[in-house]
């Protein structure tokens, strides 16, 4: 498990409000205008994720953030099969989300925080999706955070959520990259909220509405 990648303090996160009890995940609105760049750093992913990580009381200071992507289409949303992909830990659940850890190479001089965080999530469509979206941070709007103290997974992650509806021009740009995406589907809101067990928890708690989410 290489790499370096952006963390948020667990301080930042509890004076917004969006930590849940032990046992619990939580949704809770987010604005990246709430950003403050001093509470944000990169780490080594091997120091704060994992299962045999060293010190788990700094993963939980440091989670990670990754930017979920919901990807909708007049009404439908992109699912897939976590079959295959380095996170083995997910495999056998589909997932309704898209996206990734942000890494130290989307950190460019210059950059803000937020800049460095939108642009990550951009250059994950990218690679999964075939998606180049101009004008992103008009398009792709950050609304949502969610935290997930239900398991060690979850606990060291933050997840910022957004919903991304798509053109017609999108979809003729949009190809399948990514080798971890199997079984790729579009699903109706009813489709997903019968079938919820079947997916991760991120995805699961979205589509059942958890903590007043509006899933539709």
């Amino acid at each position: 498990m290489d790499g370096i990648v952006l963390c948020i303090q667990l301080a930042l996160l509890a004076t917004w409000g969006v930590i849940p009890q032990t046992g619990k995940r939580m949704i809770s609105r987010f604005n990246m205008n709430w950003i403050e760049e001093q509470h944000f750093s990169f780490h080594k992913r091997s120091e704060v994720d994992g299962k045999d990580m060293p010190n788990f009381s700094k993963a939980l200071s440091t989670p990670q953030v990754l930017p979920y992507m919901l990807v909708k289409y007049k009404g439908s949303y992109l699912t897939y099969s976590r079959s295959k992909g380095a996170e083995t830990r997910l495999h056998g659940t589909r997932s309704l989300g898209f996206g990734g850890h942000v890494d130290d190479t989307d950190a460019e001089p210059g950059k803000t925080i937020t800049q460095v965080i939108l642009d990550a999530a951009k250059r994950e469509l990218k690679e999964e999706l075939g998606l180049d979206l101009e004008k992103f941070s008009q398009r792709v709007n950050f609304k949502h955070c969610i935290v997930d103290y239900t398991n060690t997974v979850g606990m060291v992650h933050f997840g910022i959520v957004a919903v991304i509806d798509l053109n017609d021009q999108d979809m003729e740009d949009m190809k399948q990259c990514a080798e971890e995406l199997t079984d790729v589907q579009w699903r109706t809101v009813e489709q997903l909220q019968a079938d919820a067990d079947q997916y991760e928890n991120w995805s699961k708690a979205l589509i059942t509405g958890e903590d007043g989410y509006n899933f539709q």
